[in-house]
């Protein structure tokens, strides 16, 4: 939103960078920026076409970082396999949301019934029960900021108390490190931000419970729910129960390591 700042970024001339302005809102037949004073600002339409870039944008270079990732366009559900930056291996899988039902762990099924009954609402009295359990997001521009960790959620009991109380206020990108599962992570949670809705998967992944540590196996199911906040502000909620019933394409389920049951969270609330 600062014209000099962009014309410095991106190495063009002001009259390239407006003309690329209008040649986008001509393609998308919206008005994307208001500008008042020689000031931009994004308007409703520019907003939801720039959250749409970004995870176009997110998709681009983690295609040219020779990771794999990609959408199933027959059924709509994403998959991403990759190696991380420490020779980890990192799988996730998005299943059908009735897949809750039938091999979930309670935790997360009491989640997405309490979410669906607080009317997406955080203040709710529904969610009460679970928010011990969660880890909530706040939109802050560009970055998802941790601004409440369950002190029962997966990450708190994997950490521990002292992570568990360092997160709060942290960035996604802060937090997970690896630039490739930053950018799906995020992507992720755009998606369901954007579109008010709820989301799971299933994922394999490495992660040290200590920093320094070599990383152990983990197997969780996730779920994601779109929220709002007291004030209107939207937001999400991540809900987590490790697990060793997850289903990953094109993983033979004999290759991801079992957990130990002392580290599952196949309990109810």
């Amino acid at each position: 939103l600062n014209l000099s700042e962009a014309i410095e970024t991106l190495g063009v001339t002001e009259e390239t960078l407006r003309r690329h302005i209008d040649e986008l809102e001509k393609m998308k037949g919206v008005k994307l920026f208001d500008v008042e004073d020689g000031h931009y600002r994004l308007t409703v339409a520019g907003s939801q076409s720039a959250k749409e870039a970004e995870s176009i944008l997110n998709q681009a270079e983690f295609w040219l970082d020779g990771r794999h990732g990609h959408v199933d366009y027959v059924s709509g559900l994403g998959h991403a396999a990759y190696v991380d930056d420490n020779g980890g291996n990192f799988f996730s899988q998005q299943h059908p949301l009735d897949r809750l039902m039938i091999d979930s762990p309670p935790l997360l099924q009491k989640g997405f019934l309490a979410w669906a009954n607080s009317r997406f609402r955080l203040d709710d009295p529904d969610l009460t029960e679970l928010k011990p359990y969660m880890l909530i997001y706040h939109r802050a521009r560009k970055y998802w900021v941790c601004v409440s960790v369950g002190e029962k959620s997966s990450l708190a009991t994997w950490y521990g108390w002292t992570w568990e109380k360092s997160h709060l206020g942290t960035t996604m990108e802060e937090t997970i490190g690896d630039s490739s599962h930053a950018r799906i992570v995020t992507g992720t949670y755009s998606e369901v931000l954007v579109s008010s809705s709820a989301r799971l998967d299933h994922v394999f992944a490495q992660i040290p419970r200590e920093k320094g540590a070599m990383p152990d196996p983990v197997s969780y199911q996730r779920l994601l729910c779109a929220c709002r906040f007291p004030d209107g502000e939207p937001g999400l909620i991540v809900l987590v129960a490790r697990t060793n019933r997850i289903q990953i394409a094109g993983v033979n389920p004999a290759e991801i390591p079992r957990m130990p049951e002392a580290l599952l969270m196949e309990f109810d609330v």
